[in-house]
Order: C-alpha cells, then sequence, then structure tokens
C-alpha cells in the first residue's frame, strides 16, 4: 500500500501524527484547524457585510420617514 497524503498539504501523513479523516479525505490535524478556521472567516465576512446592508437600509428607511414627517407637518 502506496503512503497515504494530506488532502490539504499533499504531504505525507506518518503513522503517528494527529490526522482527521472528514468527507472520505485524511487530513493533518492542523490543516483540517487551517481549513475550518478559513470556512469560518468567510462565513464571519459574509454575515459583516449583510449586517452593513441591513444597517443602510435601515438608515435610508429612518430619512425617508423623517422626510415624510417633516413635508406632513403644517408650517
Amino acid at each position: 500500500m502506496g503512503q497515504q497524503k494530506c488532502a490539504v498539504c499533499s504531504y505525507r501523513v506518518w503513522s503517528r501524527e494527529a490526522v482527521v479523516f472528514a468527507h472520505g479525505d485524511l487530513m493533518h490535524e492542523v490543516c483540517f484547524k487551517l481549513l475550518t478556521a478559513q470556512q469560518t472567516l468567510r462565513d464571519s465576512r459574509t454575515v459583516i457585510l449583510r449586517s452593513r446592508d441591513l444597517i443602510e437600509k435601515a438608515r435610508e428607511a429612518v430619512i425617508r420617514q423623517r422626510a415624510l414627517q417633516d413635508y406632513a407637518e403644517p408650517s
């Protein structure tokens, strides 16, 4: 049987190394942690961008509402 390689870094996986077997792939534990951390960062950035968008839409709604109130008030 050939030597197994890490699915992330392609380096050889030695018998005494800490490994993770996920989704049919063998990975060094460190490589797996880096991979999952990268996904967490991507997810976090997506949430931040969505939050900024929602805040901007809420600001615009408040400005529109204030403009309507100012227009409706008798002078």
